[in-house]
């Protein structure tokens, strides 16, 4: 099981994440956690990113796939991704995504089988640990709209027991991580890394590597 974990794009590692994929570059890029931005995804920024990294860009939108699980899974085993990238913003939002289209169970599998690596910046990077209690001091979490459910889904993807905190050299979320250590993370001795923007937690098999700047 390969996990790239990053706080904001590819950290400062992006030769890091290219070696850990190898040959297959073909990227699946899921935008969801931005769909309340509407005309503001970013889209253009991070398919250049891709691009010039080497990668084989796609931009899958899972709401395509709500209710279509089935439908989903055969368009990824067609793609055959060496690679599957869950961006920031709305951690919340993004995790209903996953959960209604049927990515999070699809991933699951595919991921702890090998087949491909699985990527996170900020809310994607959240999403690959337990679950997503405490986040809802950095997140609205009953940010939602058609053809969103209202449900709150707390688990998260469970790829890794390690939870990551981003943006650690952001002010505009200083207080909300001084409170995620201090009232809930330390006081039950969970496991979490703080992330920087140019940081990375890559986690391949058993090993662990915290890159910092």
């Amino acid at each position: 099981m390969k996990l790239f974990l990053a706080s904001q794009d590819f950290g400062d590692h992006a030769d890091k994440l290219r070696k850990l994929v190898g040959k297959n570059k073909n990227a699946l890029v899921v935008f969801n956690a931005r769909d309340h931005k509407e005309g503001d995804s970013g889209e253009p920024f991070q398919r250049e990113l891709f691009t010039k990294n080497g990668f084989n860009f796609y931009r899958l939108d899972l709401r395509d796939y709500f209710g279509k699980e089935a439908e989903l899974n055969k368009f990824v085993a067609d793609y055959k991704p060496g690679l599957v990238v869950l961006l920031g913003g709305n951690t919340f939002l993004l995790r209903r995504a996953l959960a209604q289209s049927g990515f999070d169970k699809i991933i699951c599998r595919d991921v702890k089988q090998g087949k491909y690596v699985f990527a996170g910046h900020s809310a994607g990077s959240i999403i690959a640990g337990p679950n997503l209690h405490g986040f809802e001091h950095m997140d609205q979490e009953k940010l939602t709209f058609p053809p969103y459910q209202k449900k709150i889904v707390w688990d998260g993807l469970g790829l890794t027991d390690v939870r990551v905190i981003p943006h650690a050299d952001s002010p505009k979320y200083k207080k909300e991580i001084n409170k995620l250590r201090k009232e809930l993370f330390d006081k039950y001795n969970y496991e979490y890394v703080v992330l920087s923007d140019a940081d990375v937690l890559i986690i391949d098999g058993s090993k662990k590597e915290l890159l910092k700047k």
